[in-house]
């Protein structure tokens, strides 16, 4: 899963579809929510291309909580995409479940461990004959 910079206008990339903004028909959030350890209480965490993306990722949360929690549970993380609709005309009010991406998100991509295998000084050769 990735998400895009400035030049590629925010676009959010997940498992080879892109979702690309467009401010007055459609925009995209990410609602994630991740638990470190089974002691620690969750956090939720919002990415949304726009701060209207954002608001209505977390008025979301806010309506589907209970039916979030019934299909994840207290303690299972999970990571959804969102479509916010119209935003310039209805601002967060429309918000409509993409899909739930918690395999991609919380899956290390092929190039995510090459980037940790690279920032960690450790080459690839040692990390396979370890």
């Amino acid at each position: 899963m990735r998400i895009g910079g400035v030049e590629e206008r925010t676009a959010i990339t997940v498992g080879g579809q892109t979702y690309p903004p467009n401010a007055r028909r459609v925009g995209y959030a990410l609602l994630a929510k991740v638990v470190r350890d089974e002691r620690d209480k969750p956090a939720f965490v919002i990415c949304g291309q726009t701060s209207i993306a954002n608001r209505a990722a977390a008025r979301y949360l806010d309506a589907e909580f209970q039916r979030l929690k019934r299909a994840h549970g207290l303690r299972r993380r999970f990571c959804v995409l969102l479509r916010v609709i119209e935003p310039e005309s209805y601002g967060p009010s429309v918000v409509e479940l993409v899909r739930d991406v918690t395999t991609e998100a919380f899956t290390p991509s092929p190039a995510d461990d090459a980037e940790a295998t690279e920032a960690s000084g450790t080459s690839e050769d040692e990390v396979t004959s370890a």
